[in-house]
C-alpha cells in the first residue's frame, strides 16, 4: 500500500509541473506563428537546446546541487513566461492609424473655411 501512494503522490507532484514545462514550446510557436518558414528551425533548435539542457542541467548538479539547479531553471521558466506575457502585450497596444491623403486633403479644406 505504501507504494502505490508513494507513485500517486509523485504523479500529483510532478503532473502539473510538467504540463507547464511542455506549454513553452507551442505557446512560443504560436507567438512566431506568422514566420511558418521558421517552423522547421524552431524544432530543431528545441530538440538541440533540450539534448544540451539534460547534459547541462546533470553538469551543474553535480556542480552546485540539485536543488539550485531546479531553482535556476524555474527562474529560466519565469522569465520566458513573462517575456511572452509582455509580447502579447506589445501585439495588443493598437498602432496610430496612418492618416489617408482624403482626410489630410479634407481637414485643409475645413481649416481654409
Amino acid at each position: 500500500e505504501a507504494t502505490e501512494t508513494r507513485i500517486l503522490l509523485s504523479v500529483l507532484l510532478l503532473a502539473p509541473p510538467a504540463f507547464c514545462m511542455g506549454m513553452m514550446f507551442p505557446l512560443g510557436l504560436s507567438i512566431w506563428r506568422r514566420h511558418s518558414e521558421l517552423l522547421p528551425f524552431f524544432w530543431s533548435a528545441n530538440g538541440i537546446t533540450s539534448m544540451f539542457a539534460s547534459v547541462l542541467g546533470m553538469a551543474l548538479s553535480i556542480e552546485f546541487g540539485i536543488a539550485r539547479t531546479y531553482a535556476l531553471g524555474a527562474c529560466f521558466y519565469v522569465v520566458c513566461a513573462l517575456m511572452i506575457v509582455w509580447s502579447r502585450k506589445t501585439n495588443d497596444v493598437p498602432a496610430a492609424a496612418p492618416i489617408s491623403e482624403v482626410e489630410l486633403v479634407r481637414g485643409k479644406m475645413e481649416s481654409v473655411s
